[in-house]
């Protein structure tokens, strides 16, 4: 038994540093340190800081590269796209329920990073894009 409080309706965490929902248990911090906790705690601070300075930048781009009549249905183009690739994650959690399987889901996440990097490295290196957006190439000094 654990003296641990319950978190949900079936779900609790031991002394061992699991967790446990429904009939799975799941390791929740392979170590007690404190320094690991820190660490991924200080992680996810940077990543949400990059996060918003890439949000940024990529607000800059579309306000030089799209022309101002046709921002709003390339706004909702992106948010659409953005919807149904959310949509895709709950699928994938809906197929791939198991927690052992968690690898799985975060490989292929990782390769759809990879994909769409170079997918944008392939777009950025067209001679087109270069003629169409020179401003993207251009390097102006910040003021």
């Amino acid at each position: 038994t654990s003296t641990a409080p319950f978190l949900l309706d079936r779900t609790l965490i031991d002394h061992q540093n699991y967790l446990h929902c429904g009939g799975s248990r799941v390791v929740l911090f392979a170590t007690e340190s404190r320094v690991v906790l820190w660490a991924g705690l200080c992680c996810l601070i940077g990543s949400r800081a990059f996060l918003w300075a890439f949000d940024l930048s990529h607000s800059e781009v579309l306000q030089i590269t799209v022309p101002e009549d046709e921002r709003s249905t390339v706004g909702m183009v992106q948010a659409s796209l953005g919807s149904f690739l959310f949509m895709i994650t709950f699928f994938m959690g809906i197929f791939v329920p198991n927690p052992q399987h968690f690898p799985y889901l975060a490989v292929s996440s990782a390769v759809a990073i990879v994909i769409s990097l170079v997918v944008y490295l392939w777009w950025a290196r067209l001679p087109e894009t270069k003629e169409k957006f020179p401003a993207l190439f251009q390097a102006t000094p910040m003021t």
